[in-house]
């Protein structure tokens, strides 16, 4: 009897622990079944915020998601539950080991922590690691500049070419790509002499494919601004309109009519896309001797010559529509040490001899 109620004991006692295990094993299954892997959390979180942002701005994230940091975290199979700073800090140093920028890294930053932000924000996580990453360090940007005489070198070279129009915007009204290829002739007065800047043509990058969207918002609240138009400028403007009224009457049957509203448009009728006209103002420069300029480098010489005839940063912040004047202050830091070494020769003169 007694082997027997041994026996019955230690079936009752395997069978407890087998009980035990398989709880155990569901419990971890089930565990396992409600974590997310952080790769796929990016997808859903861009996703959530599609309609909530930009189009261009949401095909940029998408395009650093896709490219960078659904490959490399889902080759981990991290948990969005489990990630930690290290993880995120790992990532930023394998994509600066692969030749990405500082600046680059950080746009990827700013993806990983607005979307463990919502995970927070949602209960899904108890703290955000991203906040807790050592950040690298934001690489200064170097404006180049053209003196009044090089503009006006440029302004001669273009003349005749495709691109003649928003390089002359660019140069006298200091535009962006975007405010240039996005004028419109309702938004010219020539009677007030005022220029209106409040819409835009960008490019954007969608599933490998690159296409332009029109949209009737500037960059920022500042961008959309009121700018007076130089006297020299009216004659040119009003040429303009005639040259472009004269090509359509010319060549009606095949002129395209989708554009007629915009400024910036060829012989044929075609709007200028961003991408082109960045491609072919650096094509032209190169032919021309004209190295190490941009098309966006044309909006800092305006300011620079605004500057140069005694226009403070306020008044330039104002006229070029950056948010803040610490912006322009960043970026025309050449301005300051102009300042500074006419401030210099003028206290020069208390260190002068008497003869």
């Amino acid at each position: 009897m007694k082997n027997s109620n041994t026996f019955v004991n230690n079936i009752d006692y395997l069978e407890k622990m087998i009980l035990n295990l398989t709880l155990e094993n569901k419990k971890l299954k089930n565990q396992n079944k409600s974590k997310t892997l952080f790769s796929c959390f990016m997808i859903d979180w861009l996703n959530i915020h599609k309609f909530n942002i930009d189009i261009t701005t949401y095909n940029s994230y998408k395009c650093i998601i896709d490219a960078h940091i659904i490959p490399y975290f889902k080759s981990k199979k991290i948990y969005l539950e489990d990630i930690t700073p290290l993880d995120i800090q790992n990532y930023y140093s394998t994509k600066s080991n692969q030749g990405l920028s500082n600046n680059s890294i950080l746009k990827h930053h700013a993806n990983i922590r607005k979307a463990l932000d919502y995970a927070y924000r949602v209960d899904i996580i108890s703290y955000n690691p991203a906040d807790k990453v050592i950040k690298p360090k934001k690489e200064k940007y170097t404006a180049n500049f053209l003196d009044e005489s090089k503009i006006k070198d440029i302004i001669k070279i273009f003349k005749e070419t495709r691109i003649n129009i928003p390089v002359l915007f660019a140069c006298v009204f200091g535009l962006r790509r975007s405010e240039a290829l996005g004028l419109k002739w309702e938004n010219i007065d020539i009677q007030k002499k005022i220029i209106h800047i409040k819409h835009c043509v960008v490019n954007t990058t969608s599933n490998n494919k690159t296409f332009i969207i029109k949209k009737d918002k500037t960059k920022n609240k500042s961008s959309n601004r009121i700018l007076k138009i130089p006297k020299n400028m009216i004659q040119i403007i009003n040429e303009i309109k005639s040259e472009q009224l004269l090509s359509y009457l010319n060549n009606k049957a095949n002129y395209k009519t989708n554009y007629l509203e915009y400024i910036c448009i060829d012989k044929e009728g075609n709007l200028i896309k961003p991408d082109y006209l960045t491609r072919k103002f650096k094509e032209i420069c190169l032919k021309n001797n004209i190295c190490n300029i941009r098309f966006h480098d044309l909006r800092h010489s305006c300011a620079s010559i605004l500057f140069n005839n005694g226009y403070n940063l306020k008044d330039i912040q104002e006229w070029l529509g950056h948010s803040t004047i610490s912006t322009t202050g960043d970026i025309y830091t050449h301005i300051d040490t102009k300042r500074k070494l006419l401030m210099a020769d003028s206290l020069n003169s208390i260190f002068e001899k008497e003869e």
